[in-house]
């Protein structure tokens, strides 16, 4: 089960420059899929977590992945998917050790309190 992450871990979007995980959380609760590009469990969950946050597209979230992995791997994992919808980056899991997660892939939310 994930725990309270501390607000101060910098969390950066592939292409974008990283803030703390509070300046994400201003307006809406995150929506989060974990991925670990490097097994094959997370690139068969791809296109169901894909539908999965698009639903979450209109509601009072941020449906985002976190991909624990370097900006350009990250992006060649997502592929066409990074773009759709907002990407993060983890590479040294510093959000994922700070939220507690054993095991990778999951499904996050991330709230502002």
């Amino acid at each position: 089960m994930a725990t309270d992450p501390a607000l101060d871990v910098a969390l950066q979007p592939i292409g974008g420059e990283a803030r703390p995980l509070q300046d994400w959380l201003t307006t809406f609760p995150l929506a989060v899929v974990v991925l670990d590009p490097y097994t094959y469990e997370s690139s068969w969950i791809l296109q169901t977590a894909r539908r999965i946050l698009k639903t979450y597209v209109g509601a009072g979230v941020r449906p985002c992945w976190l991909v624990c992995a370097p900006p350009d791997e990250a992006a060649a994992f997502l592929g066409p998917l990074a773009d759709e919808l907002l990407a993060f980056v983890d590479p040294d899991r510093t959000l994922v050790t700070s939220l507690g997660l054993e095991r990778l892939p999951a499904f996050v939310l991330v709230r502002q309190d």
